[in-house]
């Protein structure tokens, strides 16, 4: 009977190892898809009378603390900033300064916050209104931004009133970032004149960065009047103005009949005349002559440039062009660069090639 007993349970015991080995952990179901949310603020949107130092702001779900910080916009802004701490899914912004008399504060948090989950954006900006007095300001501006990628616009509203104001040399006096549909709304506004721009801001820095940032532009300025503080269907198309010319960034010699000029910007192929082209040697002596320009299909920064001639190895190559012009418009001074030697023979990516002839 003891042999029984011990015979069973080590069979027992097999068949438990046997089932844990073969568990299999849940699968990993539905990928998640849902944004987060801002679902709870301390004190309400709308106080007024507000005496505090801070505020919460609960969320959905638990979300990256470190695209929090960055895609908090306080308007009027603070000149010592603000510090943000962390219980779960609830964030404490805590004001570095006493918020000034009279005067309603906008907080935002933008779309670039996302989720730990999935990593997905809000959905949509949540904007957040108090006042230091007894009025709460309810001006409301809203629209739509049409860009391929509105996730990373911001609007900037700039109060005007001082002729001598930069406007988008300064950060905007309310400013909100717009989400993936495109919509946006300002709201917290103040009686007022305002100029609107809509800003792909690359760095993050609430200033408009000329030929780096996109841009679009109000046709007419916005007027929040006492009984008319909501202006809507105001509406951005978004633009990148370049006042930059090209420049060359490396130039080789595919063959014994070819060079490859690599611009940093799309570039006109047919900015390129001989008049403007010298293949020479380190002293000056010309050694190869342009004779077509190609265009390679799909890549506007590069040219392909044709030429005759023969090459002395043991004096080098440089090239020097000017006239140059990107799609923009802007047109280079005098660009210059070493040419590496090749000896190849004529390859079959330039056989059949989209051509501008410059002779």
């Amino acid at each position: 009977m003891a042999g029984f007993f011990k015979n069973y349970s080590v069979a027992v015991i097999l068949l438990l190892l046997t089932g844990c080995a073969n568990m299999q952990p849940p699968d990993g179901g539905e990928v998640d898809r849902i944004p987060p949310e801002v679902v709870e603020v301390t004190p309400a949107n709308g106080t007024t009378l507000f005496k505090g130092k801070e505020i919460e702001l609960r969320f959905s779900e638990y979300v990256d603390k470190r695209t929090f910080k960055d895609a908090v916009f306080i308007s009027p802004a603070l000149e010592k900033g603000f510090e943000v701490e962390w219980s779960g899914k609830t964030a404490t912004i805590i004001f570095n300064e006493e918020l000034k008399p009279d005067v309603t504060y906008n907080i935002t948090i933008g779309t670039s916050v996302v989720d730990l989950n999935n990593a997905n954006n809000m959905a949509r900006a949540y904007s957040y209104a108090i006042s230091t007095g007894d009025v709460l300001d309810k001006g409301t501006i809203l629209g739509k931004i049409y860009d391929k990628d509105p996730n990373k616009v911001f609007v900037f509203a700039y109060r005007l009133g001082n002729p001598e104001d930069s406007l988008l040399k300064r950060k905007p006096d309310y400013v909100t970032q717009v989400g993936p549909s495109g919509e946006y709304v300002l709201t917290g506004l103040a009686q007022g004149d305002y100029r609107l721009f809509a800003v792909g801001n690359s760095f993050g820095d609430l200033i408009y960065n000329l030929n780096t940032d996109r841009i679009g532009i109000l046709n007419r300025d916005v007027i929040l009047a006492k009984n008319d503080t909501a202006k809507g269907n105001l509406d951005f198309q978004l633009t990148k103005f370049d006042t930059i010319p090209p420049v060359l960034q490396k130039a080789i010699m595919t063959d014994q009949n070819h060079l490859l000029l690599s611009f940093n910007e799309d570039v006109l192929a047919t900015s390129l005349i001989p008049l403007n082209i010298q293949l020479a040697d380190t002293s000056g002596k010309i050694q190869l002559t342009p004779k077509y320009v190609y265009q390679i299909t799909g890549k506007k920064k590069d040219i392909a440039l044709s030429v005759t001639g023969i090459v002395d190895p043991t004096r080098g190559l440089q090239i020097r062009l000017s006239g140059v012009k990107d799609i923009a418009g802007n047109e280079s001074g005098m660009l210059e660069s070493e040419v590496p030697i090749s000896d190849k023979r004529i390859p079959h990516l330039f056989r059949s090639p989209r051509l501008h002839l410059l002779i």
